[in-house]
């Protein structure tokens, strides 16, 4: 009878302990498996100026090349200003060239040139005089007399002349400085419109695919607003959180299978391109009062750059062994 009684006993002990067996193993397997999410380059192509949408060359879904436009904005007003500012700056320029050809004119007399002809007015000067006293005497004819008049009044001119210039000098060249700042200030008031010409024309920086329109032809948008949204192809990976008691599983460049969810038959090889040093607080923190320490995790960027991955698929990845394990 006693024995009838312990065979149940034992078959359900057995039961239990295959049980709490099985469960280990599956929380032992759960426990080397991380979760994470794919994510991607995705470019917000903005206009850097107000206006109105002219055309939009793409639709979602479409596949764009790096430096394919995907629209246009209305440019009539900024041509016009093109147009203005080219005459101002032309002018601006024939400005400054006359400017700075009379500083340099101006500029050639220099203080010995000055010095030079003060000294030959002053003996025009002087060979005038004693010029005039002999015609008194009677010794020249007037006609030499007249020759040597005129050229003390030359030299005296000259003198004149090289004094003004010298003095202009400054003020010619206050001038072209300024007028040198008019062209200058006028190209950069050009150049400016030139660049927001160019942004009118909205062009992708990436190759890939449309994955949003924004907007449509005629509406007016402002300065910063989104257009087009533009996947990048083959440039997505995985930012893992990785508790600080499994860190010591990845290094940098190491290759790791990576699980995705939505392929269950493919098999998928990332790169760990960096593990972030600073911490993170996981998403649960343990009891403290069961004398338990904070959980902190730590980022691990998995390169995949898969063209069949697309942003916010699931993918599991098993833990690889330990350096040295």
């Amino acid at each position: 009878m006693n024995r009838a009684v312990k065979i149940p006993a034992l078959i359900i002990l057995a039961v239990f302990i295959s049980t709490l067996l099985v469960g280990c193993q599956q929380e032992d397997a759960s426990d080397k498996v991380l979760h994470g999410y794919i994510e991607t380059t995705e470019v917000d192509l903005n206009t850097k100026i107000p206006g109105r949408v002219l055309e939009v060359l793409v639709e979602e879904g479409d596949k764009v090349k790096k430096g394919q436009v995907v629209a246009k904005l209305d440019d009539k007003d900024l041509l016009a200003k093109e147009k203005q500012l080219k005459a101002q700056v032309e002018a601006a320029k024939a400005s400054w060239e006359q400017a700075k050809l009379a500083y340099e004119l101006t500029s050639r007399v220099s203080e010995e040139t000055l010095a030079q002809a003060k000294a030959q007015a002053e003996l025009s000067a002087k060979t005038l005089k004693r010029m005039e006293e002999l015609y008194k005497a009677g010794a020249v004819p007037e006609q030499k007399l007249d020759e040597v008049r005129t050229k003390a009044q030359a030299d005296q001119a000259a003198l004149e002349k090289a004094e003004a210039a010298l003095l202009e000098a400054p003020l010619a060249k206050a001038k072209a400085e300024a007028a040198q700042a008019a062209y200058e200030q006028a190209k950069a008031g050009l150049e400016e419109v030139q660049v927001n010409l160019a942004e009118t024309v909205i062009k992708s920086p990436v190759n890939g695919t449309v994955t949003e329109v924004l907007v449509e032809e005629g509406e007016l948008v402002s300065t910063g607003l989104p257009l087009v949204t533009v996947t990048a192809d083959n440039e997505n990976w995985v930012n893992l959180k990785v508790p600080e008691t499994k860190l010591k599983y990845f290094k940098e460049g190491q290759e790791i299978p990576v699980h995705v969810t939505a392929y269950p038959d493919k098999k998928f090889t990332g790169k760990v391109i960096n593990i972030s040093k600073k911490p993170e607080f996981a998403a649960h923190r343990a009891t403290n009062d069961r004398g338990e320490k904070d959980i902190i995790t730590y980022n691990v960027k998995i390169q995949l750059n898969s063209p069949d991955l697309w942003p916010g698929m699931s993918v599991d990845i098993k833990l690889p062994r330990e350096q040295g394990e």
